[in-house]
C-alpha cells in the first residue's frame, strides 16, 4: 500500500524554490522603488530647470529657487531651499533679412541649465526691427 503522504525530499525541494521564487521578487520589487525614487528625483529637478528658465534674466549665470516661488508649502520650502541652478547663455548666430525695404535681424542663442547633474537645454532667439 502506498502512502498519500509527502516525503521529506519534496517539501525540502518546494520550499527552497518558493524561497528562491520570493527573493527575486522581492530584489525586484527594490530596483523598481529606487527607478521611480529616481525617476520622480529627475521630474523635480527638470521641473526646477523649466521654472529658472521661465524667469531668466540676461545676466543671471545662478539663480535661487527660493526667490521664484512665492508659496505657503513649507516642505517645498525645504526642499528647493538649497538647490542652485547654473545657467550658461551662449550666443549662437545673427541673420540678416530683408523683408520689404525694412531690415530685420535674428539673434540666435543657447541656454543650457543644469542642477545636480540634470541639464537642459533651450533655444531662443531675438527679433530686431
Amino acid at each position: 500500500m502506498r502512502s498519500k503522504a509527502f516525503s521529506m525530499i519534496e517539501v525540502l525541494i518546494s520550499v527552497t524554490l518558493l524561497s528562491t521564487v520570493l527573493i527575486i521578487l522581492l530584489d525586484i520589487k527594490g530596483q523598481n522603488i529606487f527607478i521611480v525614487n529616481k525617476t520622480k528625483n529627475i521630474s523635480f529637478l527638470n521641473a526646477m530647470i523649466g521654472l529658472v528658465a521661465f524667469h531668466n534674466t540676461e545676466n543671471q549665470n545662478k539663480q535661487d529657487l527660493k526667490n521664484l516661488i512665492v508659496d505657503t508649502n513649507d516642505n517645498l520650502r525645504k526642499q528647493i531651499k538649497n538647490i542652485k541652478v547654473e545657467s550658461n547663455k551662449i550666443f549662437k548666430d545673427k541673420k540678416m533679412f530683408k523683408v520689404n525695404d525694412q531690415i530685420i535681424s535674428q539673434e540666435n542663442y543657447t541656454n543650457k541649465f543644469t542642477i545636480n547633474n540634470t541639464t537642459k537645454i533651450f533655444y531662443s532667439f531675438r527679433l530686431n526691427l
